[in-house]
């Protein structure tokens, strides 16, 4: 599986809730999300993938500097929209560029590059879905406890490998 398949998947899962919520349900204010809401980690994630994608030609890409959709938040279908043109871009990535990457921690005292490519950028950005995904998932099954999930939803590979093998956690 490449890293265009596996972020394609995610999507595919998300696509897979935001059809079975409502607007209300999405935009919710969740008391065990600190009062933000499913369709707040939606935007967060989507926001980061469609921000490398627009930042790809230029070969640096900001994070940070990503532009917000607030309507992305409030709405499923607009997320779905959005899912849709993140998919169409996808699916003409061909290359592996080198890019650099701004990061800016207080620490550094002003922003830094570090040497990245789009693999690795797709990588980070499939890790961050998961991690959103999975505190999704308990939003989810908070508000609607027959929504139909995916066995794997918001679950690392590498978790699911484990699981696989049989082995035992320690600890």
């Amino acid at each position: 599986m490449n890293l265009i398949t596996t972020v394609q998947q995610l999507l595919w899962q998300t696509k897979d809730y935001l059809v079975q919520l409502t607007p209300a349900q999405y935009a919710h204010p969740l008391p065990v999300f600190s009062g933000t809401s499913i369709g707040q980690h939606t935007r967060h994630f989507i926001e980061f993938l469609q921000c490398l994608m627009a930042q790809l030609p230029s070969g640096v890409i900001n994070y940070d500097a990503r532009q917000r959709n607030t309507t992305l938040e409030l709405y499923p279908e607009t997320a779905l929209q959005s899912i849709a043109a993140l998919e169409v871009q996808l699916n003409a990535l061909q290359q592996n560029p080198h890019l650099q990457l701004v990061v800016t921690y207080p620490q550094l005292g002003q922003p830094a590059l570090i040497n990245t490519n789009l693999h690795r950028e797709l990588a980070y950005n499939a890790e961050h879905i998961i991690h959103h995904l999975a505190i999704i998932k308990i939003g989810l099954l908070m508000i609607l406890p027959q929504i139909q999930l995916p066995p794997n939803f918001g679950v690392a590979y590498s978790t699911i490998q484990h699981r696989a093998s049989g082995a035992k956690t320690t600890g």
